[in-house]
């Protein structure tokens, strides 16, 4: 939990913006690029790559929650400190995680908790359904989710 929490601190204390250039303006931008920010670029890139190679239970829950579900705006594999979520509303705080069979072993279990615990201590619900939850009950899921917003 100190880990997790130490995790948060260092993702939550990071600047928005880089400071000032340390030749002074002068030189290349490449030279003077942050870690972080390479690292923020390359979350985002592999964000887009899961978006574009969704599973078939994330489609069928993509549709049900896009388009403003309830008033609530849904957003789709978006980076949240260093894990990329598959769903997630800000307006509620709210995390929804579909879940396959490789999420089924012991090691999975385990980093599911500390990504859970990450998210949690950064102030987000996280709610995880299997993917055949959603395939063969979707209206069950959408029933809890709703029940998870304010």
């Amino acid at each position: 939990m100190e880990r997790v929490l130490w995790g948060v601190m260092e993702w939550v204390r990071r600047p928005l913006t880089p400071g000032p250039s340390p030749t002074g303006g002068e030189g290349s931008m490449e030279v003077d690029c942050l870690v972080g920010t390479r690292h923020v670029r390359r979350e985002v890139q592999r964000a887009r790559a899961l978006r574009r190679a969704q599973t078939t239970e994330e489609e069928m829950l993509w549709r049900m929650l896009r388009n403003r579900f309830q008033t609530f705006k849904f957003r789709r594999q978006q980076p949240i400190g260093p894990y990329i979520v598959d769903f997630v509303c800000y307006q509620a705080r709210l995390v929804v995680e579909l879940d396959g069979s490789q999420h089924a072993g012991e090691s999975a279990r385990a980093y599911d908790a500390v990504r859970t615990e990450f998210l949690e201590a950064g102030g987000f619900r996280v709610l995880r359904f299997w993917n055949s939850e959603v395939r063969f009950n979707l209206q069950g899921v959408i029933q809890s989710i709703q029940t998870h917003l304010p």
